[in-house]
Parts: structure tokens; C-alpha cells; sequence
């Protein structure tokens, strides 16, 4: 059964007043449902495909996924006292990685969060295993 491109293009039309870069990229359509559902936001005008994902980033894409999913995540912001860094962690992400820290998906590194890092590969792996096997 072959899928109607209405829906697409309809993505495509949302996201061309998102981020001009997106629009017919090849993941447009990936970004655009993401969008939809509110698991990716960027900036709040520009989605920024070729920028590296910090860590706080990817656990704040990871969680709205969770959510979107119907999952209920909350969690106190007070757990990232726990983190030397944790005070570094953005407004917009410190119930995201506050979450992951409760539930056990984010332990840190040597102690330390390193909001502002970029996420390694195994490091997504990690926390997405995680949370897929619980």
C-alpha cells in the first residue's frame, strides 16, 4: 500500500515557516512529525540540522519521545543538586534531565552532567537502551 504524500507535504508547508534549511531535506519529514508532536523544538524558530546536540539537548529530545509516548515523567529539579554541574543545566531542560536522573537513565559522567557537552554516540545509546527496556 503506497502512503499519501498529503500528509508530507502538509509537514513540508510547516516547516518552511519552522527553518528554512529543513524544508525539503531528506529528514524534513522526520522533523516535522517530531515538531508536530513536540519531541524537538529547537530554538523556537530554527531546528539547527547541522549543529552538534549537546547532552542536555538529547535528553530533552528523549524525554518529549517518552512523553509524546504517553509516559508520565516527573521528576524534582532538586535531584540535580546532586551534580557539581547541575546548576549549568538550562532552564528549559532541568525537568528533562532531572527525570532521566530519577529514573536511572543518566548517571552522569565522573560525577558531573556536562550539560553543554556534546552527546556521544554510546552515550545516546546508553540512555535509549535504558529507557526501551524498562
Amino acid at each position: 500500500m503506497r502512503r499519501s504524500r498529503a500528509p508530507l507535504e502538509r509537514m513540508d508547508a510547516d516547516l518552511k515557516k519552522y527553518d528554512i534549511w529543513i524544508a525539503g531535506a531528506g529528514y524534513a519529514g522526520a522533523v516535522a512529525a517530531a515538531k508536530q508532536r513536540g519531541i524537538v523544538n529547537g530554538d523556537g524558530r530554527n531546528f539547527m540540522p547541522n549543529s552538534e546536540l549537546t547532552r542536555q539537548d538529547a535528553m530533552v529530545m528523549i524525554y518529549n519521545a517518552m512523553k509524546a509516548a504517553g509516559w508520565n515523567m516527573s521528576a524534582s529539579t532538586s535531584i540535580l543538586g546532586r551534580f557539581p554541574d547541575g546548576t549549568a543545566v538550562a532552564s528549559y531542560a532541568r525537568d528533562a534531565v532531572s527525570a532521566l536522573v530519577q529514573m536511572g537513565a543518566v548517571n552522569g559522567d565522573n560525577g558531573m552532567l556536562y550539560p553543554y557537552n556534546p552527546i556521544t554516540r554510546a552515550e545516546a545509546a546508553v540512555i535509549l537502551h535504558f529507557v526501551m527496556t524498562m
